[in-house]
């Protein structure tokens, strides 16, 4: 099942049959292979031989097996969103995400989620936002629960609360619109001034003389408010200022990559407008 994971319809359905032939009695089981995964197929050998590979493609086979077990899954998903944080944690949390969307145990899954996240780990939180935000148009809870997190990280790391926000920009439009004027100032900048290297995840290195060395490939100084700018065009896409900063931005950006990648994020808009 595993090495159609590429294939996600085939995927899907290979879980669907393996969990026709188990019984859900087999769940209790599964935990035990989250980390000990069985060895892989020959033909999967050379498919998954990176570092936690074929680890992790068997995680996402669990995970989808105990979707299509439903109702019989939830206490051990439950156990594994909320418990001690672990790599499988997000995988719970959009299976969660999944049934509640589709009306499964949604009241009490949007429930433990509000409860949840803000003691939830940074990592789960920025891995499972936008799972998170696909539920809010029908989790209300949730969304008053994501909401405070953003006003949160707006006071601790901007670029935190923008990577929830936009998120939020794409899956429930309406209630992203409630940071049109943060996304504003972002857009120029504000708050961004001499953000740290190791905020946006390089690896910081110190020589014996104190000189620091950034390890991988530094973002454009103005990155972030490239960012901003295309959650806003998604927001207010009639927006003459936001659509004139991102002409710019395309038109004179020194990063060729830069200017292309925005080049076609214009072209797209004016195909699908």
């Amino acid at each position: 099942m595993a090495v159609a994971i590429n294939t996600p319809e085939i995927f899907r359905e290979r879980a669907r049959l393996v969990t026709e032939e188990l019984d859900s009695t087999c769940i209790p089981l599964l935990p035990s292979f989250f980390h000990h995964s069985p060895h892989p197929p020959e033909e999967a050998k050379g498919q998954f031989s990176g570092l936690g590979q074929w680890m992790s493609v068997c995680q996402a086979a669990i995970f989808e097996m105990l979707y299509y077990f439903r109702e019989a899954a939830l206490p051990l998903l439950r156990q594994v969103a909320f418990g001690v944080y672990d790599w499988t944690q997000v995988r719970a949390i959009e299976i969660l995400c999944r049934f509640a969307t589709e009306g499964l145990a949604r009241e009490q899954i949007e429930r433990e989620l509000a409860q949840e996240l803000p003691q939830l780990r940074y990592e789960t939180v920025m891995s499972a936002r936008t799972v998170l935000a696909r539920l809010t148009p029908v989790a209300p809870r949730l969304t008053i629960a994501l909401h405070a997190l953003i006003h949160e990280d707006m006071q601790e790391d901007v670029v935190d609360a923008l990577n929830l926000i936009e998120a939020l920009a794409h899956a429930y439009p309406p209630e992203a619109k409630t940071y049109v004027a943060f996304l504003r100032k972002l857009m120029y900048g504000q708050g961004l001034a001499g953000r740290h290297p190791i905020l946006d995840g390089h690896v910081i290195e110190y020589t014996p003389d104190g000189v620091e060395i950034v390890h991988g490939t530094a973002l454009p100084s103005d990155f972030h408010a490239i960012r901003a700018a295309l959650v806003l065009l998604r927001l207010l896409p009639d927006d003459k200022t936001v659509l004139a900063e991102v002409r710019r931005w395309a038109t004179t950006h020194p990063d060729e990559k830069v200017r292309e990648e925005l080049r076609q994020q214009l072209e797209q808009r004016e195909h699908h407008p």
